[in-house]
């Protein structure tokens, strides 16, 4: 009897680890809220949308309108606006996949990996997204083209989830690659 005593008291016991969980777990959560805050905030502030929004939304449309030119398209853009056989469109503020980054920077640096991982990680996130990104604003540039009907539901819903589970299931890949040596 003492034995199954000692033994169900030690199945209670929760080690160190276990108690130490939630409290990282609550830190990432913690980690991740102020950093896409931060984010969030900062693309509000006029000087930073002038000097880094404005010529980052430009390079997407400028990367877009290249995209269709490979395909063979008419294409005309100018700031914002992108213009692919007749069909004219402007990239907004919330098009641009900036908050995509930020969803990811913040869980980058919310999860625990090293200096280096989370660098590098910066890298082939902003790369990722970037890319990612490009695919929405060329598929909503269809959808526009050949099912106007279509357009509403292809940026506000396919696009922005399309966006944002693409950025997470990058974010879980990356954040999940074995870096041993082999």
């Amino acid at each position: 009897m003492s034995s199954h005593v000692n033994r169900s008291t030690a199945a209670l016991a929760i080690s160190p680890r276990r108690r130490r969980l939630p409290w990282a777990a609550i830190r990432a959560g913690l980690v991740f809220v102020a950093i896409f805050g931060a984010w969030l905030w900062m693309l509000t502030i006029g000087n930073l949308q002038e000097h880094i929004w404005l010529p980052f939304v430009n390079i997407v449309a400028q990367s877009a309108g290249l995209i269709f030119r490979v395909f063979g398209a008419r294409v005309a853009v100018s700031g914002l606006s992108l213009s692919v056989n007749g069909v004219s469109l402007t990239i907004a503020f919330g098009c641009d996949g900036l908050e995509a980054h930020g969803i990811f920077i913040a869980a980058i640096f919310a999860a625990a990996l090293s200096w280096k991982r989370r660098l590098l990680g910066l890298l082939v996130g902003t790369i990722g997204i970037f890319l990612i990104n490009q695919i929405r604003v060329c598929g909503i540039f269809l959808a526009a083209r050949f099912g106007s009907q279509w357009f509403y539901y292809a940026h506000t819903v396919v696009g922005q989830t399309f966006v944002i589970v693409a950025t997470m299931g990058l974010f879980l890949w990356w954040v999940t690659r074995d870096e041993s040596p082999k």
